[in-house]
């Protein structure tokens, strides 16, 4: 095509509306070069009529000079703005079609604004376009932000520059919301689908304006949204099953296809995102996932994903529906085969897994003898305290691992005290005798804990401390806490303290001695008088023939 040189430069030297009119007429006829450079003078200086010919003229221009007006939107904003609402249907298109080729979300409103055009070609091309719209911004959001993260805020200058890019990424964000905010207002007027699939993926800024499309009569944005997600999953999505959950119109859509999916790339969105479960409500929906076939792919489905999730993960099965025989047996397999960042998670669901199943999985750790899983596994046990505890505790004691020894050891002490005490009332006084000096064998601390039982405010725990005392010959060691109790207030722990110093001789113990004498209780009388053998001395015979008077002197 020639070019029309001599017309070219004279049109362009006119600087009157008729002028740039022709200008705009005579780019499809112009050659690349020849066109290149007169869109590129109009879109430097010409009129908002000359502008909206090169939109009218559009569909026919070049492909460099599309590109040209693509990337030069600035100056044809109010020339869109009057070519979307232009009478004749092919400046409308070509308006739609620039903005949606520029993809520049300033002009998103103007797409919402086509969505009711007269024309379906037009209400199609503005759907797809919006759609597109946001899939760019959204990509180049997730992009920025991380560019931003990864920047050196503690420089003023360099946390000032990047302060700058975060509002404007905030301000091209508020641009596609309000676009698809009356998008999905008026979704019952043009029924264009791809506008709930771009509203499922910008659902947290827009749950607002569809909790009113849920509320309305008859409102078929929720069904619409519903088969949207049903058909289109993707990472994108994980956010909107959350949130849906709270809906009762898409929960069960949600659940069911939750529950069935195995697209590993929707699942690990949804692991992404599983912070939304601090909300109470979608906390407590999530109980309604009672399947996750994704599971069933084996371990790899979880150990597939980064670092960073695993714990994510677990929390996310944790908190469905999913049942805890399942559970167990997920968090079993990870334990075996999933790395190592994965296994200490794995175990502590195990460990709040309360059932017997999980219990024997903890039996299982305990028996690798690992110095990180196995002493979560052995307190876990001793809390829950299986039958075979004891059993168990004892084998951890003979292991090579020092640790696991340690709390053994200690827990053995424990437990072999705590039966001794259980039991001590029942057993007869050689048994008593006997099981003690074994649990003096086996647990080390049984005096600091006969001084603690000894100090409880409850009388049967201090009465039984003393008794204990006196089997196990330790009231010399306790001395301090026998002669409180024989001023104890009740009256069987006053007599079982001056009972049990009959073991001892002193002058401290001549006027404990002395006191329980005339204690108002009978029984206490007696054993100060049986405490009296050890003691000997002619001082206390004229109080001794005193008693021989009472009413109970044998």
């Amino acid at each position: 095509m020639a070019p029309i040189l001599p017309i070219h430069d004279w049109l362009m030297g006119q600087r009157n509306p008729a002028a740039g009119d022709a200008l705009a007429a005579a780019l499809p006829y112009l050659d690349a070069e020849q066109g290149e450079a007169v869109a590129g003078f109009l879109l430097d200086g010409g009129d908002e009529q000359s502008l909206l010919g090169v939109v009218a003229e559009y569909h026919r221009l070049p492909p460099g000079v599309r590109k040209l007006c693509v990337g030069r939107t600035n100056a044809l904003f109010g020339a869109l703005g009057r070519a979307v609402k232009h009478a004749d249907p092919v400046v409308r298109g070509n308006a739609v079609d620039l903005i949606g080729e520029s993809g520049d979300v300033r002009l998103a409103y103007l797409m919402s604004a086509a969505l009711h055009d007269g024309q379906p070609r037009i209400r199609a091309a503005a759907g797809k376009y919006l759609l597109e719209l946001t899939d760019r911004h959204l990509n180049d959001h997730q992009q920025e932000l991380a560019d931003l993260a990864a920047r050196d805020w503690t420089d003023p200058g360099r946390a000032a520059a990047a302060a700058g890019d975060l509002a404007n990424i905030i301000k091209r964000l508020h641009y596609l919301i309000s676009a698809l905010q009356p998008a999905l207002g008026s979704f019952d007027q043009h029924l264009r689908t791809e506008i709930m699939e771009a509203v499922a993926w910008c659902f947290e800024h827009l749950e607002a304006e569809f909790g009113k499309q849920a509320a309305a009569t008859r409102s078929r944005a929720v069904r619409a949204v519903a088969e949207v997600f049903q058909s289109s999953l993707s990472p994108r999505m994980a956010g909107f099953a959350y949130r849906a959950l709270k809906y009762p119109e898409l929960r069960p859509v949600v659940t069911r296809t939750v529950g069935l999916c195995r697209d590993a790339a929707f699942m690990t969105g949804l692991v992404e995102q599983a912070w939304l479960t601090g909300d109470a409500g979608i906390r407590r929906m999530l109980r309604g996932i009672r399947r996750l076939d994704w599971l069933d792919l084996g371990p790899v489905t979880v150990s597939a994903l980064a670092q960073t999730q695993y714990a994510k993960a677990v929390r996310f099965v944790r908190g469905s529906g999913v049942s805890a025989e399942r559970q167990v047996e997920v968090f079993s397999e990870l334990l075996l085969a999933g790395p190592r960042p994965l296994q200490r998670p794995a175990l502590w669901a195990l460990v709040e897994l309360d059932t017997p199943a999980s219990t024997q999985a903890l039996r299982q750790v305990l028996d690798w003898d690992d110095d990180e899983l196995s002493p979560i596994a052995l307190w876990e046990l001793m809390r829950r305290r299986p039958e075979d505890l004891h059993a168990l505790l004892l084998r951890r004691l003979r292991g090579q691992k020092e640790p696991l020894r340690q709390i053994a050891g200690e827990q053995v002490c424990a437990l072999s005290f705590e039966h001794y005490w259980e039991a001590f009332d029942s057993l007869t006084d050689q048994q008593q005798v006997a099981a003690g000096q074994t649990v003096l064998k086996i647990a080390h601390d049984v005096v600091g804990r006969l001084r603690i039982k000894a100090r409880s405010e409850s009388p049967a725990q201090r009465l039984r401390a003393a008794n204990m005392a006196r089997r196990l010959e330790l009231v010399s060691t306790l001395e301090e806490e026998i002669f409180a109790l024989t001023k104890d207030p009740d009256a069987n722990v006053r007599s079982a303290a001056v009972a049990a110093l009959a073991r001892l001789d002193g002058p401290a113990v001549a006027r404990a001695v002395r006191g329980a004498l005339d204690d108002p209780d009978d029984r206490v009388q007696a054993n100060a008088v049986e405490a009296l053998e050890n003691l000997g001395g002619q001082e206390w015979t004229d109080r001794l023939l005193g008693k021989l008077q009472h009413r109970n002197s044998r």
